[in-house]
């Protein structure tokens, strides 16, 4: 069974709808370089999956179900520029991730959820207008933005409509 696709530099626009269906065991996808607008919703059926390198492409946004990918460990969805500007609040629930890169963007705040990934060592935030965390949160590091995050989701600021959604329901249960 097909364990590596590497289908960079190669001017997609889009994957196959059904990818999340047909390679079950996949553990890592590099879709980098591409002209991808989007990522298909059976993706988050990639439950093997524990690299997806979609960076230099034209994502406006991420599929709401990433957690899903529970075995995934590496997530690069850099340099799409203009195009991506906000992250899902799901990946919260993406408890084996290790690395995130989310560099050079349009990215303005990042979700408080990212604050319960306890395994997360490396966050890459560079080139995106963040106001949430601000700057000077942000150049105290991972540790700090991490800590940033939770005391907010903590504190209670969600609104009315996050609270009803698991993102609610983990400042509910204290995870």
């Amino acid at each position: 069974a097909l364990e590596d696709l590497n289908l960079n530099f190669n001017k997609l626009i889009q994957l196959p709808d059904t990818i999340g269906y047909e390679l079950l065991n996949l553990k890592k996808l590099s879709i980098n370089s591409n002209k991808l607008l989007y990522l298909p919703r059976s993706t988050s059926h990639l439950t093997s999956l524990k690299i997806l390198d979609a960076r230099l492409n034209c994502l406006r946004s991420l599929p709401e179900d990433l957690e899903n990918l529970v075995n995934l460990e590496i997530l690069n969805v850099s340099q799409n520029f203009q195009y991506l500007d906000s992250i899902p609040y799901s990946i919260g629930l993406l408890l084996s991730l290790v690395e995130l890169d989310i560099s050079y963007n349009k990215i303005k705040s990042l979700p408080d959820s990212l604050g319960c990934l306890n395994k997360l060592q490396k966050l890459c935030v560079e080139g995106n207008p963040l106001s949430s965390p601000p700057p000077e949160v942000v150049e105290h590091g991972l540790h700090a933005v991490k800590e940033y995050l939770c005391s907010k989701m903590n504190a209670g600021q969600l609104s009315p409509v996050k609270k009803k959604s698991w993102v609610g329901r983990l400042v509910k249960y204290g995870t």
